[in-house]
């Protein structure tokens, strides 16, 4: 049974959200690989918060969490060395957002919102251009284009899906996918300039912090699509 009150449990929000603006100073007064140190702990308490709130253990979530978490470690710790295995690890991670995306992708389509069509096309076109300008920078310092260039693609994917799905199921709550996949371009974007292109510490923290939001939203949005799913047909936002 879902639970009706989510004062008692935000507090695990609460502490991965401050562990989140831990990781952003620590690349500022220590070395950047103590970050790893924090990062299991706030996936640990974002985890924790959404089975309190909804009284399930999300498999998907975890596979996310963990996938992330070890794609983030690989990346910045050598991405030339590690490119395969962080790709794979990539891969999964964005499978395991589709699947936890599948109770709305399920619901069926009856209308399709036109009046913001112009934004979504606009919207799409900027992603695409943002992934292929990123792409075409860091090419040349890619071993393995063919895995890199198939991990774009689905990221690509899963990045659309975020963006397609409030268009058509109009409920409110569906607004945080947009925040979930803005968020999650932009601590990919910050992360690559970072790494292969502009190597400051601002960089870092700017990418942590997107990463950071991106997890909490995609908590926060988990809990509220669980409640709501009991409650509503959703067919009055369809």
């Amino acid at each position: 049974m879902l639970r009706e009150n989510f004062t008692g449990y935000r507090l695990h929000r609460s502490i991965s959200i401050l562990l989140g603006f831990m990781m952003m100073l620590i690349p500022v007064f220590f070395d950047q690989n103590a970050i790893f140190y924090l990062t299991p702990f706030g996936s640990l308490f974002l985890f924790i918060y959404v089975f309190k709130v909804t009284g399930k253990f999300s498999i998907s979530f975890l596979i996310f969490l963990a996938a992330t978490l070890l794609s983030e470690y690989l990346f910045l710790t050598d991405y030339e060395k590690n490119i395969t295995l962080t790709c794979l690890v990539s891969i999964i991670g964005y499978a395991a957002l589709l699947f936890i995306m599948k109770p709305v992708l399920k619901k069926r389509v009856t209308a399709f919102s036109k009046h913001n069509l112009v934004e979504l096309i606009v919207g799409f076109i900027t992603l695409s251009f943002v992934l292929l300008y990123i792409v075409y920078l860091v090419m040349p310092f890619i071993p393995e284009t063919s895995l890199f260039l198939l991990t774009v693609v689905v990221f690509g994917i899963t990045m659309s899906v975020c963006f397609i799905i409030p268009n058509y199921n109009l409920h409110p709550d569906n607004v945080g996918l947009i925040m979930i996949g803005g968020s999650y371009i932009a601590g990919t974007v910050f992360g690559f300039i970072y790494y292969f292109l502009y190597n400051e510490i601002p960089m870092l923290i700017m990418a942590t912090f997107m990463m950071v939001f991106m997890k909490v939203t995609l908590a926060t949005y988990i809990t509220r699509f669980k409640r709501i799913e009991k409650e509503s047909t959703y067919q009055e936002y369809i």
